[in-house]
């Protein structure tokens, strides 16, 4: 993010041409977001650290040539007031995103866990574990197998509700009980980036849109310094010398 706000910065400052960043830098934050939608339990931990560099390459290319565009539109008298309600907005919006994308991935959880734990119990490994005596001795893994064992946790979505309080258990589970856990993590994040890819699509057709803005080759204060008219010079009458006073 910081490296190619930095390389999109200097880009402008030589070229002068604004409006190519966010098209870019969307287009690259959605194309992120859709790859990291496809991400699974055993996707590799490389390929997810280099999709998020590439979501956080889209947001540096995007964030700063935004905030210049928006100050090269106003005029210069307006450009501290422009400044501060872009700071305003992109906090609120990160405010606001955070609780609606949040919302719908843990009110996604317990339907992805409980569909996960449906599909498992046919499986030879998921019997293996049912019957496996360490596992039953387990206290972590007794809670899981009640709701399993008499069908109330499918049923009711108990089973998919444990997950949404403190997760440390899952890691003390064994292995083939912790799966549909996180499987089911793993489809509702799926949809939280299917959600907001969707919503920089509508982001992207915004920013097509933009006007074009060519970059000031003066700061605002020297724009309206240039604009001002120039003051007239004060001009005071010459007092005569008392010498020459004198001689007349």
């Amino acid at each position: 993010m910081m490296s190619m706000s930095i390389v999109s910065g200097r880009v402008i400052s030589s070229t002068g041409r604004l409006k190519m960043w966010p098209v870019l830098g969307v287009s690259l934050m959605v194309v992120a977001l859709t790859l990291l939608s496809g991400i699974g339990v055993s996707t590799p931990s490389w390929w997810t650290a280099l999709l998020m560099l590439l979501f956080g390459a889209g947001l540096g290319t995007s964030m700063q040539p935004m905030s210049l565009t928006m100050q090269n539109a106003l005029p210069a008298r307006d450009m501290g007031v422009a400044t501060a309600s872009a700071a305003f907005f992109r906090q609120m919006g990160g405010t606001l995103g955070t609780g609606v994308f949040l919302s719908v991935l843990f009110g996604a959880v317990p339907e992805r866990i409980t569909s996960a734990f449906r599909r498992r119990p046919g499986t030879p490994a998921f019997q293996a574990a049912l019957a496996d005596p360490a596992v039953r001795a387990n206290p972590v893994d007794q809670a899981v197998l009640s709701a399993l064992s008499d069908g109330s946790g499918l049923s009711n979505g108990t089973i998919g509700a444990m997950a949404l309080g403190d997760t440390s258990f899952i890691g003390h589970l064994d292995r083939r009980l912790a799966l549909p856990f996180l499987q089911g993590y793993s489809g509702a994040m799926s949809l939280t980036f299917l959600s907001g890819a969707a919503v920089l699509v509508v982001a992207l057709a915004l920013v097509v849109f933009l006007p074009r803005v060519t970059l000031r080759k003066m700061s605002g204060l020297e724009t309206r310094r240039a604009r001002r008219p120039p003051r007239r010079a004060l001009s005071f009458p010459r007092r005569c010398s008392r010498g020459s006073g004198q001689g007349s």
